[in-house]
């Protein structure tokens, strides 16, 4: 099973080298697709215009902290509606193969939100030309809104002062979308259980620098990935890991060099 990323705008740190490596290691070969052309990838990698699925003037940044996961989202659609393989973030560290798993790959984040770093879909699924849709409306309506925010948003857009895509609430096209989809189609059972690809909530995502921390109490049998949940700890990023901790010893046991580039202060 041949997995795609996306990576650009900076460069790749020690945590992208170690995701990337483990990826490889699972088993899989990896396209990084980056607008990057001096980009360095871990060698295997192979390093793809971004440009050959989403040209680079349709990068939108959401407009709360200036962040890319909304492009993430869109890019990735995009990725598998050309059936490019399967979609996993740059900041998954994979623990074992997920070839398989079969065609529909995604899992809970929690007990309410199925999440998209590990993505595969058919390529007519019929999320993508929802967020398509979404994405190119003028005046956007997801599909999760009750009355009151639909009804708010007619009124915004009287005024020309609706909420475009890049305003929508956090993860509109991501996490959201994701799960209302899955919920309205039938398809939420075949979710996979949080301990299989997100074992480490958003809460507890330092933990993994820890040198005290047990982070593989936390793993299980079934544990494919590790989500590392990269703009959480971004500032842990800035150093290498402390000796002892799971990053540390992930890193020795890829050989990923721990003072590659950190992250651009934001």
């Amino acid at each position: 099973m041949r997995l795609f990323t996306f990576w650009s705008f900076a460069p790749l740190t020690y945590i992208e080298h170690l995701c990337l490596k483990s990826m490889l290691a699972a088993g899989h070969p990896v396209d990084l697709y980056t607008y990057d052309e001096n980009l360095l990838a871990p060698e295997g990698v192979s390093v793809r215009d971004a440009a050959e699925i989403m040209p680079r003037d349709r990068v939108l940044f959401h407009k709360r902290g200036n962040s890319p996961a909304l492009f993430s989202d869109l890019f990735r659609y995009a990725g598998l509606e050309r059936n490019l393989g399967t979609w996993v973030d740059a900041d998954v560290l994979m623990l074992r193969s997920i070839a398989d798993m079969g065609d529909y790959i995604f899992g809970w984040e929690h007990d309410r939100q199925i999440n998209g770093a590990i993505l595969k879909l058919p390529a007519d699924s019929a999320l993508f030309a929802y967020v398509e849709k979404l994405a190119k409306s003028r005046v956007p309506f997801p599909s999760y809104w009750g009355p009151r925010k639909r009804i708010k948003q007619l009124l915004r857009a009287c005024v020309g002062m609706q909420r475009t895509i890049e305003r929508l609430d956090w993860g509109a096209v991501g996490p959201r979308a994701l799960t209302h989809y899955a919920l309205t189609s039938g398809l939420a059972e075949l979710a996979q259980p949080v301990e299989v690809f997100y074992p480490i909530p958003t809460q507890d995502a330092a933990i993994a620098f820890d040198p005290d921390a047990k982070v593989e109490s936390r793993l299980s049998s079934e544990t494919r990935t590790v989500h590392l949940w990269n703009f959480l700890i971004r500032e842990h990023k800035r150093c290498p890991p402390p000796p002892g901790s799971y990053i540390a010893r992930m890193c020795e046991r890829h050989g990923v060099d721990c003072s590659l580039p950190a992250p651009m202060a934001a």
